[in-house]
């Protein structure tokens, strides 16, 4: 190789290796200052000491001054959620979206006042009553109908007031709990001398169980008033005995409406309850080994004890749910059956094969619906046995052998376009409910145009809502204040539907 090309290679070979060797200069990620404030969400007033969660690309957290304003620095730019929290404040759990970039606008977090319960317990002479136990109860929708599940709760002080804080907006019941009469002459009550007292279960404002409770209604950061007068009452003692297959059972008392009063764990066969009002109450027995074991026998307590209580643990029967109709291999034995009782809610479960069961649903009395359609059918009956469940209630009773519920399928099915008149909200949801118990509602989401198929013939009331928030859409009474469209399909029929928009928000 001439002289000057080696020195020309040899220069960009130095070159090469000098760019190597340098230090490589990584870019900065943009990062910018969020600024913003929280505030109460009714008054506008700043709110000092909130906690400001940012989560996304990354998490940060800052606190509000005095004037209620935070402020984060080097915040990678992205999409975050932004949550604020505050004792005796609640927010949506999900967060606020947010898109940081740079020259990001300051973000305004509003948060909703808690709602409380307060009140005073007294006796008839209005003196206080100490370390009673006060329960709120929680209406929450499950397939559009309400239940009832228990919440916070909070004790008398010895003036008798008590107070249920922190409570989010929503519907709600107050319940007293029974609580025995405070034994100060103890060795004397031990000895049978003075009878027992109990102040009974009350329900706001003074009913004696569920049937006749107020439902009390908290808008964000509302103070709700109420109080009780509550009698001593005789208490007496029920006893007896219960088969167990562990050794170990749960004997509870129930009112008649299911309301449970007061529990006792027992090993071994016998078992007793101290303090029972006189009145018309169940005795329920539990004992969960391999599957699940229940007795229940209804008693009357007449001023005196009641002794010789049996109750003979049965195991809780399975109930097959059977599929006949059109072709049930191809999709349709999937369908679901609900079992809705005042106070609780059980579900059909899949098995392999594509048939399903009832497992645990302990005895009582169950109104049955179907969520939904088949496959490749719509229903047409829902049978135990002679029973037609579209018109009565499955009783399940305790250590029965049931029949299997059967769901006959049909091929006439119709169909329904609901089409949200385009001058009104076009995003609201649409119902659509049969006048057929066994059918739930159907919801068909959002959009202007909503197509509900295999429908079984029959009447139905169409409607178009802004929203179904806390609606309790499953309950007739309830839906009776919105002026619905109702239509009647006939077999095999293909009907269209236009509709306005309930503005709920408006009412």
């Amino acid at each position: 190789m001439p002289d000057g090309m080696r020195i020309v290679a040899l220069v960009a070979f130095a070159l090469v290796c000098a760019e190597r060797a340098a230090p490589q200069v990584s870019q900065a990620p943009v990062t910018v200052t969020l600024t913003g404030a929280v505030i109460d969400s009714i008054t506008g007033e700043p709110l000092r000491r909130a906690l400001v969660t940012l989560n996304g690309p990354e998490q940060r957290f800052a606190l509000t001054d005095g004037t209620g304003r935070f402020q984060i620095e080097k915040v990678k730019t992205g999409e975050y959620f932004v949550i604020a929290t505050k004792p005796g404040y609640f927010f949506r759990p999900e967060g606020q979206r947010l898109n940081v970039t740079a020259g990001v606008e300051p973000v305004t977090v509003k948060l909703l006042p808690t709602a409380s319960i307060s009140g005073r317990v007294l006796d008839p002479a209005a003196q206080p009553v100490e370390g009673v136990t006060l329960q709120v109860l929680t209406g929450q929708l499950v397939d559009g109908r309400r239940q009832w599940f228990p919440n916070q709760s909070g004790e008398t002080d010895n003036d008798g007031n008590y107070e249920i804080s922190n409570l989010n907006p929503g519907e709600y019941r107050l319940k007293l709990n029974q609580m025995r009469v405070p034994a100060f002459d103890l060795p004397m009550r031990h000895a049978g001398r003075v009878p027992t007292e109990v102040y009974p279960q009350q329900f706001y404002p003074n009913a004696a169980d569920e049937s006749g409770a107020q439902t009390i209604h908290l808008a964000p950061g509302a103070r709700v008033h109420a109080d009780f007068t509550v009698a001593a009452v005789p208490g007496f003692r029920v006893s007896g005995t219960v088969s167990s297959a562990t050794g170990y059972a749960n004997i509870a008392l129930e009112d008649l409406t299911g309301t449970a009063i007061e529990s006792v764990g027992t090993q071994g066969p016998r078992w007793r309850l101290d303090a029972v009002p006189a009145g018309s109450w169940k005795i329920k027995a539990t004992d969960q080994a391999k599957r699940q074991y229940y007795a229940e026998q209804s008693i009357e307590v007449r001023g005196a004890d009641l002794s010789n209580v049996n109750l003979v643990l049965q195991p809780v029967s399975e109930i097959p749910v059977r599929i006949t109709g059109p072709d049930p291999g191809s999709g349709a034995n999937f369908i679901q059956i609900v079992l809705n009782s005042p106070n609780s809610t059980h579900y059909s479960n899949p098995r392999e094969g594509g048939s399903s069961v009832i497992e645990t649903a302990p005895p009582g009395s169950y109104m049955v619906s179907v969520p939904g359609t088949g496959s490749n059918g719509c229903i047409d009956t829902v049978m135990s046995g002679a029973t037609d469940l579209g018109r009565d209630n499955l009783v399940i009773s305790s250590g029965a052998t049931h029949a299997p519920i059967d769901i006959t399928l049909r091929t006439d099915c119709a169909s329904l376009t609901v089409n949200v008149d385009s001058g009104s909200n076009s995003q609201a949801t649409v119902l659509l409910i049969a006048n057929n118990r066994l059918l739930q509602p159907f919801l068909g989401g959002t959009g202007g145009t909503v197509h509900f198929g295999n429908l079984p013939p029959g009447e139905y009331v169409a409607y178009a809502l802004s929203s179904i928030d806390d609606l309790e859409y499953a309950n007739p009474e309830v839906m009776r204040a919105y002026p619905g469209q109702s239509i009647t399909l006939a077999p095999n029929q293909q009907a269209e539907l236009k509709i306005g928009v309930i503005n709920r928000e408006s009412r």
